[in-house]
């Protein structure tokens, strides 16, 4: 996010993030925040004003391992491929060949930016870092359409009510959004409660 970074990546076809599984959740955050503008305001150097510098770059992140997507909002925004060996004598030789059919294809009305979404979806849960709650709250709400967290952490976790802290219910929360349900505020004898249903 520095002015450097932003200044390093104009007229870059390709940035390479190093080691995703390195990155905590905050640094997950900025990556994402990073890789979805489209345009970098800033004052570049000797410009009397900021300007809005398109991006032309794409982003590829790395990782040594199959575990790296901690965040569902995150997971959306990756499309995972598993690399083997990469020929770097004949891809530096077949280079110009693949932009140039890619320009002809773009030029043709292909769309640039759309991926496989089922293969996609299963390549990211393939990467997905699950919590260790999840099974033990999987197996609770089955067959149940809805639920409070009060429910799940009491019930389902056998946590004390002592311990049921806001990072409890934070995390039960995740694991239900992750198993497909939905948050909803409805009215139950006269006061506001917070119920999760199973999405449709």
């Amino acid at each position: 996010g520095s002015k450097e970074f932003l200044e390093a990546i104009q007229g870059a076809w390709l940035t390479e993030i190093p080691d995703m599984v390195g990155f905590g959740r905050r640094e997950h955050t900025q990556i994402i925040a990073a890789i979805t503008t489209r345009a970098d305001p800033y004052r570049a150097a000797y410009a009397r004003v900021a300007e809005d510098h398109p991006r032309t770059t794409i982003f590829a992140a790395t990782s040594e391992t199959d575990s790296y997507l901690d965040d569902d909002r995150g997971k959306r925004r990756y499309w995972p491929l598993r690399c083997t060996e990469i020929h770097l004598d004949v891809l530096r030789a077949s280079r110009d060949q693949l932009f140039a059919e890619a320009t002809a294809q773009f030029k043709a009305g292909s769309t640039w930016h759309e991926v496989p979404a089922e293969e996609a979806e299963q390549e990211q849960l393939a990467r997905r870092i699950g919590d260790p709650w999840e099974e033990a709250i999987s197996h609770y709400v089955k067959g149940r359409m809805d639920v409070t967290i009060a429910q799940v952490v009491t019930e389902g976790l056998a946590i004390e009510y002592s311990r049921q802290d806001r990072a409890a219910q934070m995390r039960a929360a995740k694991v239900l959004k992750t198993l497909g349900f939905e948050c909803k505020v409805v009215w139950e004898n006269g006061r506001s409660i917070r119920r999760y249903l199973r999405a449709s």
